[in-house]
């Protein structure tokens, strides 16, 4: 980028009849040291305005706050421009200035200020050149971060799918048997889940079905079998829902392999409750009994479905509640309820007196 220079000095015509004539052979005598030495410069100063584009104040170019000096960036600036800078600024001296003496003092002061910008220059250049080195590193670190987390994050998600066809296929090795005990005695799920389903199952039918869970103070999730197996273990309740559907599951924890003890749905029905249970009859194929309260009203609706499952149905229209129906396994109730024991046992075992 060229170099912008203000005006400076009088033009020729202003000077007077005494003035001019000194120029001229000042001007003449300052030539003839230097020679063909200065005609690339002067070449430079006459293509770029001559001394009418150069400022008394020419130094106030280095200290502008809103630009760099002669519109040219401070980091471009190489020695070849303060030599043209000092050069103009000699060439253009008035008679006064040139004078012998006092040429070489002013010289010596505008050599001073330069050199003082070209340090100043030099900080800066030096001072934006380690930001730019901070900007990159700090700019590769992100990068870098932001690959390495798209990397976990997509051998994260290789292992879930990988976890996931795995689960679908026992899910799929289990649904036979499933089949064969509904065939037998009619649909035994609610939402696909059934009592007896292993933890893979249940992870399973969860994460296909967009169901994410939350569990005691942790964040919601679609669980793994391994973080099923954990929740279990710790005994915390697990609460599973989507947009349109909530549902709890309790787990056998003290069978091996914890398998599904229960399920209950909560839901809104628009209907009465004597027809929401009709509904829930020809669903699963059973006739529904009443369950009386205290004061001989019916307060649920029951059904025995066989293989030890047991459903039952709560309006709670009455309390405001939604209402709830629930499809538990009897028999594995029992089970988890004798090996509970048989472990209090051997943890605590009777003493001998």
């Amino acid at each position: 980028m060229p170099i912008i220079i203000r005006a400076v000095s009088r033009p020729l015509a202003d000077l007077s009849p005494i003035e001019s004539p000194i120029l001229l052979l000042a001007t003449l005598l300052f030539f003839t040291t230097e020679g063909g030495a200065a005609q690339p410069i002067d070449d430079y100063i006459r293509t770029h305005g001559s001394c009418q584009r150069i400022s008394n104040s020419w130094e106030k170019e280095f200290r502008r706050p809103d630009a760099s000096p002669f519109d040219k960036p401070w980091v471009d600036w190489q020695a070849d421009d303060y030599t043209i800078v000092r050069s103009w600024v000699e060439r253009c001296l008035d008679p006064w200035s040139a004078a012998p003496g006092r040429r070489q003092f002013i010289m010596g002061n505008v050599d001073s200020k330069l050199n003082y910008f070209r340090d100043d220059q030099q900080r800066r250049a030096e001072a934006k050149r380690k930001n730019e080195q901070l900007t990159e590193r700090m700019v590769a670190e992100k990068n870098r971060v932001e690959a390495q987390k798209k990397e976990t994050e997509n051998l994260e998600k290789e292992k879930r799918q990988i976890a996931l066809t795995e689960q679908k296929r026992k899910f799929e090795a289990n649904a036979e048997e499933r089949q064969r005990l509904s065939e037998k005695n009619g649909k035994q799920d609610i939402l696909g889940f059934s009592p007896g389903m292993t933890l893979s199952d249940v992870s399973y039918l969860l994460q296909t079905n967009n169901l994410v869970c939350n569990h005691g103070m942790g964040f919601p999730t679609s669980p793994s079998p391994g973080a099923l197996a954990q929740w279990v273990s710790a005994g915390e309740n697990i609460s599973c829902q989507s947009a349109s559907v909530q549902v709890n599951l309790r787990f056998a924890p003290a069978l091996d392999q914890n398998p599904l003890l229960a399920i209950t749905m909560f839901f809104t029905s628009g209907d009465t409750v004597v027809n929401v249970a009709k509904s829930i009859s020809d669903q699963f194929g059973k006739n529904y009994t009443e369950v009386k309260g205290d004061n001989g009203e019916t307060t649920a609706y029951e059904w025995l479905l066989g293989e030890g499952l047991f459903l039952l149905y709560q309006s709670g229209r009455s309390q405001g509640s939604k209402e709830l129906l629930t499809l538990y396994n009897v028999s594995i109730d029992k089970k988890n309820e004798d090996a509970a024991v048989e472990k209090e046992k051997t943890l605590h075992p009777t003493p001998r007196f």
